[in-house]
């Protein structure tokens, strides 16, 4: 009984210590930060836009994306492509950098779907079996589904003009 009494008072003085250093190493951050709470609904608009694969509200989200014209081709190319399916794409900040103008994020972006390839083959079987006629089947149609999984860092370059949040650029590298 008494071995009972001392573990219960020594629990009773190390578990608040122990939490209060839990807390203290815990980051600082504001959730209530207007400026981070439009940057996170910003990223959410960018990754509607691939779920729903529209071109425009991709270009509503990130207006300078026309200005590059070959960037922009190829990911218009990419979302009004019909074999792509299953298409999902994640996106975690890991560091948020103010500036003047916006912000800067270097985040995680993890991007997945299934491409299905189409192929024909003709088949040049004997189709003369014990001398009876036999219709060529034509080609046949060989249907590949490859999955896709790229996982990379990005630095997401933002804009605030009042108050709204745009995207400025998205690079693999981090901007000057």
């Amino acid at each position: 009984m008494r071995i009972i009494a001392v573990f219960a008072l020594l629990v009773s003085f190390l578990l608040p210590a122990a939490s209060a250093q839990v807390a203290s190493t815990a980051p600082k951050v504001d959730p209530n930060n207007p400026d981070r709470v439009q940057l996170e609904e910003t990223l959410q608009r960018y990754l509607a836009a691939y779920a729903h694969k529209s071109y425009q509200q991709l270009l509503a989200v990130w207006p300078t994306l026309a200005d590059d014209k070959k960037e922009a081709e190829k990911i218009r190319r990419h979302i009004e492509d019909g074999t792509i399916s299953g298409e999902g794409m994640t996106v975690q900040p890991v560091e948020t950098n103010f500036t003047s103008d916006g912000a800067v994020i270097r985040a995680q972006r993890t991007e997945q779907y299934v491409k299905t390839e189409r192929s024909s083959s003709i088949s040049h079987r004997d189709l003369n079996m014990g001398n009876m006629p036999v219709q060529d089947p034509g080609p046949s149609q060989v249907e590949k589904k490859k999955p896709f999984k790229k996982t990379d860092t990005v630095w997401i370059k933002f804009r605030k003009t009042g108050d709204n949040w745009t995207i400025a650029s998205i690079a693999n590298q981090k901007p000057q």
